[in-house]
């Protein structure tokens, strides 16, 4: 049984403009599992929803962005908790030592004009029992540990710090209650290629030692195929293909999966590198069918008619699309 089980999940901005309802389908009709001890990768351009989707699995949702249909369920050892309940007493009872969010910019998490011993502090104390906050110190110093940076660093203000290590900071504020499952949005984006390669050896480095559960949002694919187990490739609001990530990079089967691997450069390769044909559709007006198709050099009549089935194409590795479908008989 999957960790985490989300089934037919849409979730969409309703914004009143100019005294008009404009909606965007940022995710449509999404289903997928997480499994125990995983890193999974949701991958895909900017816009295509990747943000929204992990806000929604991870509860931030909040006007305005609404859960219109679809379920989010947790499989904690004996017990099920579906987090788009009703009964707020079911939501209520994840916590920061089950679930935990890496967001996207170290400086609009930490308050600037307090120290991070401070931050730390109302953290730990804020999340612990009362009989475990005598174990603040001891909790922090390890993790700080783990992380390479000196205990030190607790004395600082946000902008002393780099931007390497104001990252490397929220990292070890998210892990440092063990949680059971980590939602990393853009984690090493803002972040140049030296400090990157720190952030993915060390969110490598604590799932491995903490055996929990990693969800790693990023457009860059170079990142899930260094990090990831799994990748689920996200287009506009719809997840177009999922497989494990050796194989999505020997053998991708959706088009946009191929374009976005064939745009990675490799040393010694001077080849031109083609980009997705034509701009991404609107989420407040998506093409019907499959959405893709406009932009797809392979796409049929049936494409412009109607969504693509999700089907298995063999050992876990699955894919929306009617071209290949019918390319392999599915």
């Amino acid at each position: 049984m999957a960790v985490i089980d989300v089934r037919e999940l849409t979730a969409h901005y309703i914004l009143g403009l100019y005294g008009r309802k404009k909606e965007i389908s940022a995710v449509d009709n999404v289903s997928f599992g997480i499994n125990k001890n995983e890193i999974l990768g949701i991958a895909g351009e900017s816009g295509c929803g990747k943000t929204t989707l992990i806000k929604v699995l991870f509860g931030m949702v909040k006007l305005p962005l609404i859960v219109l249909g679809g379920s989010v369920t947790y499989n904690f050892g004996n017990s099920s908790i579906d987090l788009l309940s009703s009964e707020a007493s079911d939501a209520d009872s994840i916590g920061w030592q089950d679930v935990s969010y890496i967001p996207q910019g170290s400086m609009s998490v930490l308050n600037p004009v307090r120290r991070i011993e401070s931050t730390f502090r109302d953290f730990i104390e804020t999340n612990l029992p009362p009989e475990e906050k005598d174990e603040y110190e001891r909790l922090v110093k390890d993790q700080l540990f783990i992380l390479g940076l000196p205990f030190e660093v607790l004395k600082s203000y946000p902008h002393q710090l780099s931007g390497g290590m104001r990252q490397r900071v929220i990292i070890a504020l998210a892990t440092v209650l063990k949680p059971r499952v980590i939602f990393a949005d853009e984690p090493s984006s803002a972040l140049d290629v030296v400090a990157q390669r720190g952030v993915i050896q060390l969110l490598k480095k604590i799932q491995r030692e903490q055996q929990n559960i990693m969800v790693l949002v990023s457009h860059d694919m170079g990142i899930h195929a260094n990090l990831t187990d799994r990748v689920a490739i996200m287009y506009a609001g719809n997840i177009v293909e999922e497989a494990r990530t050796k194989d999505i990079f020997k053998g991708a089967l959706h088009p946009y999966t191929k374009y976005l691997i064939g745009s990675l450069p490799k040393v010694g390769d001077k080849l031109y590198k083609a980009s997705v044909p034509g701009p991404p559709p609107p989420l407040a007006n998506p093409p019907k069918g499959c959405r893709f198709h406009p932009r797809c050099p392979h796409a049929l009549d049936i494409c412009r008619g109607d969504p693509p089935m999700f089907v298995d194409a063999g050992d876990g590795h699955k894919v929306a699309c009617s071209f290949v479908a019918k390319e392999m008989g599915l």
